[in-house]
Protein backbone atom coordinates (compact mmCIF):
# COMPACT_ATOMS: atom_id res chain seq x y z
CA UNK A 1 0.00 0.00 0.00
CA UNK A 2 2.61 2.79 1.00
CA UNK A 3 5.17 1.89 -1.57
CA UNK A 4 2.01 2.52 -4.69
CA UNK A 5 1.48 5.82 -3.11
CA UNK A 6 5.57 6.54 -2.83
CA UNK A 7 5.22 5.41 -6.43
CA UNK A 8 2.81 7.89 -7.49
CA UNK A 9 4.38 11.06 -5.73
CA UNK A 10 7.25 11.27 -8.72
CA UNK A 11 8.13 14.84 -7.88
CA UNK A 12 6.58 17.80 -5.61
CA UNK A 13 3.97 18.58 -8.03
CA UNK A 14 1.70 16.32 -6.47
CA UNK A 15 2.26 17.45 -3.40
CA UNK A 16 0.16 20.62 -2.03
CA UNK A 17 2.08 24.03 -1.40
CA UNK A 18 0.64 23.40 2.17
CA UNK A 19 2.17 20.50 2.75
CA UNK A 20 5.44 21.44 1.35
CA UNK A 21 5.44 24.08 3.23
CA UNK A 22 4.68 22.56 6.86
CA UNK A 23 7.49 20.22 5.74
CA UNK A 24 9.69 22.66 5.67
CA UNK A 25 8.77 23.85 8.80
CA UNK A 26 9.18 20.45 10.32
CA UNK A 27 12.46 20.08 9.03
CA UNK A 28 13.95 22.69 11.91
CA UNK A 29 12.61 20.79 14.62
CA UNK A 30 13.49 17.00 13.23
CA UNK A 31 17.07 18.95 13.06
CA UNK A 32 16.63 20.17 16.68
CA UNK A 33 15.55 16.47 17.77
CA UNK A 34 18.55 14.98 15.62
CA UNK A 35 20.89 17.64 17.47
CA UNK A 36 19.58 16.23 20.69
CA UNK A 37 20.60 12.67 19.77
CA UNK A 38 23.98 13.27 19.03
CA UNK A 39 24.68 15.50 22.44
CA UNK A 40 22.88 12.35 24.13
CA UNK A 41 24.84 10.05 21.84
CA UNK A 42 28.02 11.50 22.76
CA UNK A 43 27.77 11.46 26.47
CA UNK A 44 26.23 8.00 26.32
CA UNK A 45 29.79 7.60 24.81
CA UNK A 46 31.47 9.23 27.48
CA UNK A 47 29.56 7.79 30.18
CA UNK A 48 30.66 4.43 28.27
CA UNK A 49 34.46 5.16 28.91
CA UNK A 50 34.09 5.61 32.68
CA UNK A 51 31.59 2.22 32.84
CA UNK A 52 34.56 0.15 30.63
CA UNK A 53 36.52 1.19 34.15
CA UNK A 54 34.23 0.28 36.18
CA UNK A 55 32.02 -2.72 35.00
CA UNK A 56 33.32 -4.01 31.21
CA UNK A 57 29.93 -4.96 30.02
CA UNK A 58 27.82 -1.82 30.74
CA UNK A 59 30.35 -0.03 29.02
CA UNK A 60 30.12 -1.81 26.17
CA UNK A 61 26.34 -1.94 27.03
CA UNK A 62 26.03 1.88 27.36
CA UNK A 63 28.30 2.36 23.97
CA UNK A 64 25.98 -0.04 22.43
CA UNK A 65 23.26 2.52 23.36
CA UNK A 66 25.22 5.99 22.02
CA UNK A 67 25.67 3.98 18.65
CA UNK A 68 22.16 3.76 18.11
CA UNK A 69 21.64 7.18 19.39
CA UNK A 70 24.29 8.80 17.28
CA UNK A 71 22.60 6.47 14.09
CA UNK A 72 19.05 7.19 14.95
CA UNK A 73 20.13 11.05 14.53
CA UNK A 74 22.11 10.92 11.43
CA UNK A 75 18.49 9.16 10.04
CA UNK A 76 16.72 12.39 11.55
CA UNK A 77 19.51 14.88 9.86
CA UNK A 78 18.54 12.86 6.59
CA UNK A 79 15.06 13.51 7.07
CA UNK A 80 15.50 17.08 7.68
CA UNK A 81 17.77 17.71 4.89
CA UNK A 82 15.57 16.30 2.44
CA UNK A 83 12.53 18.34 2.87
CA UNK A 84 14.01 21.87 3.47
CA UNK A 85 14.40 24.03 0.57
CA UNK A 86 12.13 24.77 -2.65
CA UNK A 87 12.87 21.52 -3.84
CA UNK A 88 11.98 18.91 -0.93
CA UNK A 89 13.49 15.65 -2.07
CA UNK A 90 10.77 13.02 -1.05
CA UNK A 91 12.44 9.86 -1.90
CA UNK A 92 15.13 10.61 0.46
CA UNK A 93 12.54 11.64 3.05
CA UNK A 94 10.72 8.48 2.33
CA UNK A 95 13.59 6.34 2.99
CA UNK A 96 14.79 8.02 5.60
CA UNK A 97 11.57 7.89 7.58
CA UNK A 98 10.70 4.50 7.28
CA UNK A 99 14.68 3.31 7.84
CA UNK A 100 14.17 5.69 11.06
CA UNK A 101 10.95 3.68 12.71
CA UNK A 102 11.82 0.48 11.04
CA UNK A 103 15.08 0.87 13.29
CA UNK A 104 13.89 2.36 16.15
CA UNK A 105 11.28 -0.14 16.53
CA UNK A 106 13.31 -3.15 16.52
CA UNK A 107 15.31 -1.30 19.08
CA UNK A 108 12.31 -0.72 21.51
CA UNK A 109 11.34 -4.48 20.84
CA UNK A 110 15.01 -5.72 21.66
CA UNK A 111 14.89 -3.45 25.03
CA UNK A 112 11.23 -5.20 26.08
CA UNK A 113 12.82 -8.48 25.88
CA UNK A 114 16.32 -7.68 27.37
CA UNK A 115 14.15 -6.17 30.29
CA UNK A 116 11.79 -9.11 30.42
CA UNK A 117 14.57 -11.24 30.68
CA UNK A 118 16.41 -9.28 32.75
CA UNK A 119 13.02 -9.14 35.45
CA UNK A 120 13.09 -12.69 35.29
CA UNK A 121 15.89 -13.24 36.04
CA UNK A 122 15.94 -10.48 38.89
CA UNK A 123 13.00 -11.96 40.53
CA UNK A 124 14.10 -15.48 40.46
CA UNK A 125 16.85 -14.63 42.10
CA UNK A 126 14.80 -12.95 44.46
CA UNK A 127 12.48 -15.86 44.55
CA UNK A 128 15.57 -18.82 45.48
CA UNK A 129 16.92 -16.39 48.25
CA UNK A 130 14.01 -16.24 49.62
CA UNK A 131 14.13 -19.85 50.60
Amino acid sequence: MNEDVLDNITNTNDISSHALQHLGKASGWVKAVAILGFIGGGFMALGAIGMFIAIPLMGFLYLVIAGAYIYLSILLINQANSIQGANPNMEKFALSYYTFWKTAVIIMIVMFGLSLIAGIAIGAAGFSRAF
